[in-house]
C-alpha cells in the first residue's frame, strides 16, 4: 500500500511557505504583475543609475552609522 507521507527538507519547506506568503499577498502580487507587464512592454531602465543610487545611499548610511558610534565612543 503506497504511503501518503511526503518528506522534504527544512529549506524546501521554508521556501514553500515563503512562496505561499507571496502568492497570498494581493498587493504584492499586483505589483509583481504590473512589473512583469511593464517589462514585457519594454518599459525597463538600465541598472547603472539605480545601482549608483543604492551605492550612494549605502555610503551615506555607513558614514552616518560609523559617526554615531564614534560619538558614543564605540568605534576608535
Amino acid at each position: 500500500m503506497p504511503s501518503d507521507t511526503v518528506t522534504i527538507s527544512r529549506k524546501e519547506y521554508e521556501e514553500l511557505i515563503e512562496t505561499l506568503e507571496v502568492l497570498s499577498d494581493q498587493d504584492l502580487m499586483k505589483r509583481i504583475n504590473k512589473s512583469l507587464q511593464e517589462f514585457s512592454q519594454g518599459k525597463v531602465s538600465l541598472l547603472k543609475k539605480p545601482r549608483r543610487d543604492l551605492e550612494m545611499k549605502n555610503d551615506l548610511f555607513s558614514a552616518s552609522f560609523t559617526a554615531s558610534f564614534q560619538r558614543s565612543g564605540e568605534v576608535g
